[in-house]
């Protein structure tokens, strides 16, 4: 917008006069007047374009400050960086996920509140339950919310890995799963893929109990049922994990086509 010179209690657009709100002073010298700004419509709009402009700064700023933090936060759950382009704002909705999405978001923005405690994301392969669950944790990363990562594939290995003499691979192991279990939000992905031998079904039912005994947020994916994933132990185990479950975690099902990069196919 092109303006003429500016003069002080002129306006640059229409040229009225402007009413003086204040001057400032320093040693008994004027330095500085403030005008009240004038109500022509040009001026108007500047002053909304600037108050516009202003705010667009602050939203990057706070943009670059918590994908910086997330980005931190995805480090320390061995999440990769490429994760933090999930957004749930960004998901695309249909018939087969519009629900799954709206849970995650009521568990992201407290989910007690609105009486969910965990989220059991069920489907087939390659439907989008790892893509909802990777949003969540870069929405949990933004809201400050510190979150940790299990791919269900990995915890016999990780189990094998805490049994061997290398101190130092012992250590990071331990470090992880402490890690995992002092964070505010567990996020299991995949469950029922793991195997099935007693450590791992102790292990299993430790972070179900803790999760409880601590209040934590809970977010799992699995090809199963909750009923069909309790089914897969032997015994009581089953039976305690299922219950644990059920108490916690609301069901939503996942179906349709397959996912490629966050969008149907």
């Amino acid at each position: 917008m092109e303006t003429s010179e500016k003069i002080d209690g002129i306006c640059p657009y229409c040229g009225s006069a402007q009413k003086l709100l204040q001057a400032l002073t320093f040693q008994g010298q004027v330095f500085k007047r403030i005008w009240k700004p004038c109500t022509c419509e040009a001026s108007v709009k500047s002053l909304q374009e600037a108050e516009q402009a202003e705010k667009d700064i602050e939203s990057k700023r706070r943009e670059r400050e918590i994908l910086s933090e997330a980005r931190i936060k995805f480090r320390e759950a061995g999440l990769p960086e490429t994760a933090l382009n999930r957004k749930l704002a960004n998901l695309q909705h249909d018939d087969h996920n519009t629900e799954a999405i709206r849970k995650a978001e009521l568990l992201c923005g407290g989910g007690f509140a609105f009486g969910i405690k965990g989220l059991w994301l069920q489907g087939p392969v390659g439907t989008g339950k790892t893509t909802v669950l990777l949003a969540i944790a870069r929405e949990m990363a933004a809201r400050s919310r510190r979150f940790g990562y299990v791919y269900a594939g990995q915890v016999q290995r990780s189990l094998i890995a805490s049994s061997t003499a290398d101190w130092e691979l012992k250590s990071e192991i331990e470090r992880r799963l402490s890690y995992f279990l002092n964070a505010d939000v567990y996020l299991l992905d995949d469950l029922g893929v793991e195997t099935r031998n007693p450590a791992t079904d102790s292990l299993i039912l430790d972070i179900f109990n803790t999760a409880i005994d601590r209040h934590k947020f809970v977010c799992v994916t699995s090809n199963y049922t909750i009923r069909e994933y309790c089914n897969l132990y032997e015994g009581m185990t089953g039976q305690r994990i299922y219950r644990r479950l059920a108490a916690m975690c609301v069901t939503e099902t996942i179906g349709g086509t397959m996912w490629i990069d966050g969008a149907r196919t």
